[in-house]
């Protein structure tokens, strides 16, 4: 079955980001690098037809919702490569995640009203072209 597009909504631990990879212990980030990318895998499951057909290309969407101080984007990139790996890779909606199959990768911030609204909305959409 052919997708065009599907979301995912994920809520990254702050030790995944960058300044959380500066500050933390690789022994501590490693369980929570591979959980991401587990819980990434599990939602695409939960998300995709059981027989959904391969995207030959994509464009991937970010974007965090926040209430207080939104994350910059390469924290905010850096805090969901878990996810996009599980999500992408290991689901198999992608062959790769490098440029060639990845044809745009944007991140956006949206401000919400209180604090239990926050999460990070991962979309991906088919496509062949940026």
């Amino acid at each position: 079955m052919k997708i065009d597009k599907f979301s995912v909504k994920v809520y990254p631990d702050p030790k995944l980001s960058k300044n959380g990879f500066r500050s933390t212990h690789w022994r501590i980030l490693q369980p929570l690098i591979k959980q991401a990318r587990e819980d990434g895998y599990m939602l695409a499951l939960e998300a995709l037809p059981r027989n959904f057909e391969q995207m030959p290309y994509a464009h991937v969407h970010i974007k965090q919702l926040y209430s207080r101080t939104p994350k910059d984007f390469d924290g905010l990139a850096v805090s969901v490569a878990g996810y996009i790996d599980g999500l992408l890779i290991d689901s198999g909606v992608l062959a790769d995640d490098s440029p060639f199959f990845i044809r745009s990768y944007t991140l956006t911030h949206q401000k919400v009203p209180k604090v239990s609204d926050e999460c990070v909305i991962i979309t991906v959409s088919r496509g062949l072209e940026c």
